[in-house]
């Protein structure tokens, strides 16, 4: 089982790399009539890559504990090793190695090893045939990871597998483009808290900026609203001293908010590698994270917003709320009473604060979003 799982765990790196959800991606993707081809894409991929391993997994805990007068003891340190494996995986051997299809294989070669020794101290003879078998078992495992492109992570691929826009054309026929179709890739980076690539339009040129698979900002002229979130607020605040921005995303809103004579800015982000790939986006942050004469006084705080807030000793003159969609895993936290309370204990009386929401909702959701801000600032 373990030298099955060692084998199963490098192939899915294949698996993932060339599966591509079917609508995963596109703009028409609200819409209730794609979503039972969408899940089925996803439930295709799920089945493929994570299934084979996922059951291996429980045969071998099975097995383990069949006959065994340590059950408890079992339990115990399978449970610790489920915690530890979380731990370790997130914060260290993926932002240690850099990519994660290094950190499969890593992973894959642990199975491995301790599936050859269980092997060659099981009981009964043959000997040369366990060594023989598991030779093979290596083999393969060696085969399918000098077989993974090394240009480009196993994240990066299965991303650009996503069919990014479907063009329906007056035939009927409908037309679905890929994002390696449309887009280069300029910077790619894997993270604990995300993964971050930087992608160019091949026909405009503009670049995006792709958190976690999802288009989140850019140069283009349809994120002109980034920085509106700078300066409306910044034109209504009556006194501009210290502002804060959550999300710096490209840093579009911060380049902006520079713009006015605030004396501090503070910027928080979740994602490190959000605030590395800041150099690609000087067009619109305008070198901001640098230090220019006459300019505002700029800290940036790789940190969740919540507990930024909630330990923060600065109140703000404005907050410029630009978080990802609720829909997204950790969006929806930066919509809730509770942070929008959080924002307001760190203002000053006279004090402002700014939230995107989002165009693409459903209008139950806006209308919730909306009324949750409302909750939080009665004079909105």
């Amino acid at each position: 089982i373990l030298l099955g799982l060692g084998l199963g765990i490098l192939s899915s790196a294949h698996t993932y790399g060339w599966v591509g959800v079917p609508g995963a991606g596109t703009m028409d993707l609200w819409q209730a009539s794609d979503h039972p081809a969408y899940l089925r894409g996803c439930l295709l991929q799920a089945a493929l890559v994570v299934f084979p391993s996922a059951c291996l997994l429980g045969m071998g805990f099975c097995l383990a504990m069949q006959g065994s007068a340590r059950t408890g003891a079992l339990y115990a340190w399978h449970t610790a090793g489920g915690l530890l494996g979380c731990l370790l995986a997130t914060f260290m051997i993926i932002p240690g190695m850099g990519e994660f299809q290094d950190a499969l294989a890593l992973l894959g070669a642990l199975c491995l090893g301790a599936g050859t020794l269980a092997l060659l101290r099981s009981g009964g003879r043959g000997v040369a045939g366990k060594a023989a078998g598991a030779s093979i078992v290596w083999a393969l495992a060696l085969g399918a990871y000098a077989a993974l492109p090394q240009d480009a992570s196993v994240g990066l691929r299965g991303f650009l597998q996503g069919i990014h826009t479907r063009i329906r054309w007056s035939d009927g026929r409908i037309e679905q483009l890929r994002h390696a179709d449309l887009f280069e890739v300029v910077d790619y980076r894997e993270g604990s808290a995300s993964t971050v690539a930087v992608l160019r339009d091949r026909r405009t040129k503009d670049l995006h900026l792709i958190v976690d698979g999802f288009f989140v900002a850019g140069t283009g002229p349809e994120y002109i609203f980034e920085r509106l979130e700078a300066h409306l607020p910044a034109l209504l605040c009556p006194r501009p001293n210290r502002a804060l921005v959550v999300g710096f995303g490209t840093g579009s809103t911060a380049g902006s908010l520079a713009l006015h004579p605030f004396r501090r800015l503070d910027i928080v982000e979740i994602a490190p590698e959000v605030i590395e790939a800041a150099p690609h986006f000087a067009s619109v942050n305008r070198s901001v994270l640098l230090p220019r004469p006459g300019g505002p006084e700029v800290r940036v705080h790789v940190d969740d917003a919540r507990g930024f807030l909630a330990t923060a000793g600065e109140r703000y003159d404005l907050i410029s709320c630009d978080p990802p969609i609720p829909y997204l895993s950790g969006g929806s936290a930066l919509f809730t009473r509770e942070f929008y309370e959080a924002c307001r204990s760190r203002l000053e009386p006279d004090g402002l604060c700014s939230q995107w929401i989002p165009h693409t909702l459903y209008d139950e959701d806006a209308r919730l979003l909306i009324r949750t801000f409302h909750a939080a600032f009665p004079h909105t």
